[in-house]
């Protein structure tokens, strides 16, 4: 477990990855080329937690976005069938788990930005 620990906090990258991959379009390619530098300069913390907690928000926002569509889409039907049913359930695990990856990515360079702010208190 321990030898997976450092690889854990990166699932939100790697998942965001994956749905750009799985959406090949011009705006998924420079996203991805985003998420890459994103790792690329992951030791550098400023660049890293403006990039980094940027992408999150993007990603979180565009999420909510998404999800809205659903509904909006969803109440287009005139009954609700099972066809209706199904695209409200399999959006909103798709983007539900995408808004909550981007919570987690969030989370995670708000958290390193708490650490910038005490290592800069101490000097």
């Amino acid at each position: 477990m321990k030898r997976f620990k450092p690889y854990f906090k990166w699932i939100p990258e790697a998942f965001f990855t994956l749905a750009m991959i799985a959406s090949f379009n011009p705006v998924s390619i420079g996203l991805i080329a985003l998420l890459g530098i994103l790792i690329l300069i992951r030791n550098r913390m400023l660049p890293a937690i403006l990039l980094g907690s940027t992408l999150a928000m993007l990603f979180v926002m565009g999420s909510l976005y998404m999800f809205l569509a659903l509904l909006s889409e969803y109440s287009e039907f005139p009954t609700a069938t099972g066809e209706a049913i199904q695209m409200l359930v399999v959006g909103t695990l798709i983007f539900g788990s995408s808004f909550v990856m981007g919570i987690v990515m969030l989370v995670k360079y708000i958290n390193y930005s708490s650490k910038i702010q005490s290592i800069g208190d101490n000097y």
